[in-house]
């Protein structure tokens, strides 16, 4: 399954409007294995926002996943992601062991590690692969 998210012409754009796009999908989410987030062309507050929130109600329906793979700059991702580790981790994204990122800036980056070294404490390891623009 693949969600991309775009604003070009969107002026009033909230992230928001991905819960509810994530509950809108939920009935889908029974085994899908991979998710692709194309986050590009975000407000810049958007793609600042450190809120977990959204995210984590985005994410938790999709416990077959064993993949994801998020371009563009997105905190609350990378929040979501490690707030869940040390909270939720048995609960959200049980299945995933491969995410693939591109395009986090430094804080997302060891947010994600944060994640990474809390799922490899509790025994479900992920790996976590750091795209370049070779990569696509």
């Amino acid at each position: 399954m693949h969600f991309r998210f775009r604003n070009s012409f969107i002026k009033n754009w909230q992230l928001s409007h991905v819960s509810h796009i994530g509950e809108q999908l939920s009935p889908l989410a029974f085994g899908v294995k991979q998710l692709t987030f194309i986050l590009f062309n975000l407000p810049p507050t958007s793609q600042r926002k450190a809120d977990p929130e959204p995210w984590l109600k985005l994410l938790t329906p999709y416990n077959d996943v064993e993949e994801i793979r998020i371009d563009g700059p997105c905190i609350g991702f990378a929040c979501a992601l490690q707030q869940s580790a040390w909270e939720t981790s048995q609960e959200l994204l049980p299945a995933l062991r491969v995410l693939r990122i591109h395009d986090f800036g430094s804080r997302s980056i060891c947010l994600t590690m944060l994640f990474a070294a809390a799922r490899q404490l509790n025994g479900r390891p992920v790996i976590v692969h750091c795209l370049d623009e070779d990569d696509g």
